[in-house]
């Protein structure tokens, strides 16, 4: 059935009596006197949603046409039906075009997006990091340019260099440029973000990452037996034994600080931000370890903190300080590796695999670390540690089950 009007082009144009005209279905023609004499007319569509009354303007004659007037009122009509309330919708797009009148270049966005996220990251080594690798790599190309007009070629122009010579780095990069876009999308500054896919694509096939070469976990009482004859300097060769008989990572052991230490307990509480997967993680010591401590106390200079300084008192040893003991040696094998190796020993003399994991802190879920942190379970992982050195200093019936 065909709605009633009760207005005409001709009515819009002769009405000069103040008042509220109606054309059905809550759309309204507003009249009212005008500040300088005459009258100023407006459409005007009132509609209730949630129990609200709401009136929304339309535009004002001649500029917005009788017929206009009922096709806006008539978009908003259909979104009424949907549960949307047409003023939000309005609201929305004007603080979206006052937004994008103001867009922000690439940096100003990256900055900000850095800022609102400082409390996201693990260390505060990773989030300087986090910001060094734009300020190196991006801001230089696209600093200066609009967040609105950065495209997938640009990310390709930046990526492209480090793609293939440095892929950890580049995959990082890529990680934290599209977060910067993603950010800009989700604050209104651009209408949507970029396509990961077409960046992907656009990038040539990353070679396959190579694993970091292990020693045969039967070769390890050998290496230790030579590492304890070496003549290298005693920091070194205490940092790589405790690498070994922790099964840890070299980043935490060699930045560790005597407060990590409780040598009476026997116990190593790394810290969150010094571990991979930021969660705390708690090292039974086997005796063989302890005695390697105590010694490295008796080393220890008032100045510096750290268990292994450097050359530098107050900087841990360099990660190629070790490395660099296993190359003299002639050794394929790389600090890291120690850790598969401790795995292997682990698997093939039939300890159970979650207590391996836990150990090298892989185990998986909050619920399972809480329960390898509980006294009980962390015996368990200290008999693991303590068969373990055993084998390492030469005992080849250690560790069997």
């Amino acid at each position: 059935m065909a709605v009633a009007r009760r207005l005409t082009a001709l009515k819009v144009n002769s009405l000069m009596i103040p008042g509220r005209y109606g054309d059905g279905e809550g759309l309204y023609l507003y009249v009212k006197p005008a500040a300088g004499g005459g009258v100023s007319k407006s459409w005007v569509l009132r509609y209730s949603i949630d129990g609200r009354r709401r009136d929304m303007g339309l535009g004002r004659p001649p500029v917005v046409t009788l017929a206009e007037a009922r096709e806006l009122a008539m978009a908003a009509r259909k979104q009424l039906a949907t549960a949307i309330d047409p003023l939000v919708v309005r609201a929305r797009s004007r603080e979206k075009r006052r937004r994008l009148a103001g867009h922000p270049t690439f940096e100003t966005a990256a900055r900000s997006w850095h800022e609102e996220a400082k409390d996201g990251w693990r260390s505060e080594k990773q989030r300087k990091a986090a910001l060094t690798m734009l300020e190196t790599y991006a801001f230089p190309e696209i600093g200066t340019v609009r967040i609105d007009e950065v495209e997938a070629g640009d990310i390709r122009r930046i990526l492209a260099p480090l793609w293939i010579k440095k892929p950890e780095t580049g995959r990082r990069l890529r990680q934290r440029l599209m977060k910067v876009v993603e950010w800009a999308a989700a604050e209104g500054y651009r209408s949507t973000p970029l396509s990961l896919a077409l960046v992907n694509t656009s990038l040539p096939k990353q070679p396959r990452a190579e694993h970091r070469k292990a020693m045969p976990w039967r070769d390890v009482p050998t290496f230790i037996k030579k590492l304890r004859a070496a003549d290298n300097a005693d920091n070194v060769r205490a940092a790589l034994e405790l690498l070994v008989l922790t099964a840890g990572r070299s980043s935490e052991v060699r930045g560790a600080t005597w407060q990590e230490f409780d040598l009476v307990a026997g116990l190593w509480s790394v810290p969150a931000e010094r571990m991979k997967a930021g969660r705390p993680h708690l090292v039974p010591l086997p005796p063989a370890a302890l005695e390697l401590l105590k010694v490295q106390l008796g080393r220890r200079v008032e100045c510096s903190d750290l268990v292994f300084p450097g050359r530098n008192l107050k900087s841990p040893l360099s990660d190629m300080t070790l490395s660099m003991f296993m190359r003299r040696e002639e050794l394929e094998a790389v600090p890291h590796g120690f850790r598969s190796s401790f795995r292997d020993w682990a698997a093939d003399n039939g300890h159970a695999a979650d207590l391996a994991e836990a150990a090298l802190a892989h185990a998986p879920g909050d619920k399972t670390i809480q329960a390898y942190q509980r006294s009980d379970m962390l015996e368990r992982r200290r008999q693991l540690m303590v068969d373990w050195a055993a084998f390492c200093a030469g005992d080849k019936n250690a560790g069997g089950k």
